[in-house]
């Protein structure tokens, strides 16, 4: 109270993996030597404009890469490598990561969120917002990927056990 405004909403994608810089924000603890994925909400709660920045957010099944969001220019694209088959409510019944069950998009479909939030319509590859963003967020993609591959770590979950195994997570010196 008196630090964010009443209804303050955030356009950005954000993470589950932002809760703990943004805990960590509100307590006053300095987190900067620590290698975290997420960023404080904080910020943007704000509505600081200055940290409004185009960092991708990447979609798992298991250890592979389906998705990514990114905020672009004043929009939230996804570009979507690969999906499962959905029934006529939306559900995923057999959701495989591998094998036949999975739906290969090549070329990637694009969506922007702000005008098609739920993935609808993709845009056209012919089309010069498509062309404008695929070949950066691509890009982006594979650097990650690249990087993804040196430490590729086991699953957290997997079809056999849908409960979390955090031993297979990195630990921090907190």
């Amino acid at each position: 109270p008196g630090v964010i405004k009443e209804g303050s909403i955030i356009n950005n994608p954000t993470s589950l993996m932002d809760i703990l810089p943004t805990l960590a924000h509100i307590a006053g603890l300095d987190t900067s030597h620590l290698k975290l994925d997420g960023q404080s909400l904080i910020p943007l709660l704000q509505e600081d404009e200055s940290v409004r920045e185009s960092r991708p957010l990447f979609h798992f099944c298991q250890s592979e890469i389906f998705a990514m969001r990114m905020y672009q220019g004043n929009s939230t694209y996804k570009l979507v490598r690969k999906s499962h088959p959905l029934d006529r409510k939306g559900h995923c019944n057999q959701c495989s990561c591998y094998g036949s069950g999975v739906i290969s998009h090549n070329p990637p479909l694009l969506f922007n969120l702000d005008e098609d939030p739920i993935e609808m319509a993709p845009l056209e590859t012919s089309a010069n917002e498509y062309k404008d963003y695929i070949s950066l967020m691509t890009n982006q993609l594979n650097a990650f990927q690249e990087e993804f591959d040196k430490t590729k770590m086991a699953a957290q979950f997997s079809n056999y056990a849908v409960l979390p195994r955090p031993w297979l997570q990195p630990m921090l010196n907190v």
